[in-house]
């Protein structure tokens, strides 16, 4: 995707961004990840196979995952790709959102305040056809190979999917009792891994290119390399 100097390198200390650092915490993350998919579900009622419960939830997290493979093998953030990978993103993110906050209405005490704080103007339609995305996802994974380097940031974006997947399911059925602190529990899984997702996608790698390099020389926010 990509990242800017003008908000995220000028203000904040030099250490914030540090890739080597990103690294370590994705390294422990991974494990975590791994133990959270290999426990038992602490929710009562999870199926022991998550797949194929909810086929559009899991093809959004494979959508994510061609798009983060053409972004570690492709364009690096230059060109009409790299566009296309950012609005292609910021939808996958809309919809893992809404499918969480969808399953939310099955609370029948949050759905009675809901009518009065959150005042929708019609009911949620899914915006990807997922057939279309079959084709998309299969011709972005065959386009280019990944390198060496870049398996380990493609592996961990699967653990999140994975994962994602895994904490909608136990969401959903979380929503349908009354404990509010487990339902906040499992909203807050959710939102975890999908702040992970979004910084997985920023900050892909140490070399990341600064979207103020490619500005022209009169632009006020161009940096030189």
């Amino acid at each position: 995707m990509g990242h800017t100097a003008t908000i995220c390198r000028i203000i904040r200390p030099p250490f914030v961004n540090r890739f080597s650092e990103i690294s370590k915490k994705r390294t422990a993350l991974y494990g975590v990840l791994k133990k959270y998919l290999e426990e038992d579900a602490c929710v009562e009622g999870t199926p022991k196979t998550i797949a194929g419960i909810n086929p559009y939830a899991d093809m959004l997290g494979q959508y994510f995952l061609a798009i983060l493979h053409s972004e570690l093998s492709a364009h690096r953030g230059d060109g009409i790709e790299s566009l296309a990978s950012m609005k292609a993103m910021s939808i996958v993110f809309s919809e893992m959102w809404a499918e969480a906050s969808e399953f939310l209405e099955v609370n029948k005490d949050l759905a009675k305040f809901d009518v009065a704080l959150i005042p929708l103007g019609a009911s949620r339609q899914r915006r990807l056809d997922v057939t279309r995305l079959e084709k998309v996802i299969e011709k972005l994974n065959g386009q280019r190979t990944i390198a060496v380097e870049h398996q380990f940031t493609f592996d961990f974006g699967n653990m999140l999917v994975k994962s994602y997947s895994k904490g909608l399911v136990e969401l959903n059925l979380s929503a349908k009792g009354d404990d509010i602190s487990i339902i906040k529990h499992h909203a807050s899984l959710l939102g975890d891994l999908l702040d992970e997702m979004l910084d997985l996608v920023q900050y892909l790698q140490d070399d990341n290119p600064l979207s103020e390099q490619a500005l022209s020389l009169n632009h006020p926010h161009h940096i030189s390399s």
